[in-house]
């Protein structure tokens, strides 16, 4: 590759960067708080496979999450999921989670605890 097209590769991708929407950025780091009993919905809004890893902040010693996948398919930690399957989870501090899911989908997550569970993903 010459060092024109080189810079002209560049260049178009800094304004490609540029000329996302701000909220863009939100997709890069996301934090999910979860309350106790309460289902939250969580879509993977990009355009392909979604591939996080997610940090748990919890005040209690362990807290229980379910998951129901509620549209297309993904995968937590290694255990995959497809649509209408469930799987629980124990949690403690600082936990990462390695978590994919297919373009679209969609899981419902419960905090089954009695405190807030705080998530925070980074792709």
């Amino acid at each position: 590759m010459t060092f024109k097209k080189a810079l002209s590769t560049f260049a178009l991708g800094s304004v490609l960067i540029a000329s996302l929407p701000l909220h863009a950025a939100d997709i890069i780091s996301r934090t999910y708080e979860f309350e106790p009993g309460i289902p939250l919905n969580i879509d993977n809004p990009l355009f392909w496979q979604l591939d996080t890893l997610c940090t748990i902040d919890i005040k209690d010693p362990e807290i229980r999450l379910t998951g129901v996948m509620k549209r297309k398919n993904g995968e937590i930690n290694g255990w995959v999921l497809k649509q209408g399957e469930s799987i629980s989870v124990v949690v403690k501090n600082k936990d990462v989670m390695h978590i994919i899911a297919d373009v679209g989908a969609r899981v419902e997550i419960t905090n089954q605890g009695q405190s807030v569970v705080v998530a925070t993903c980074r792709i």
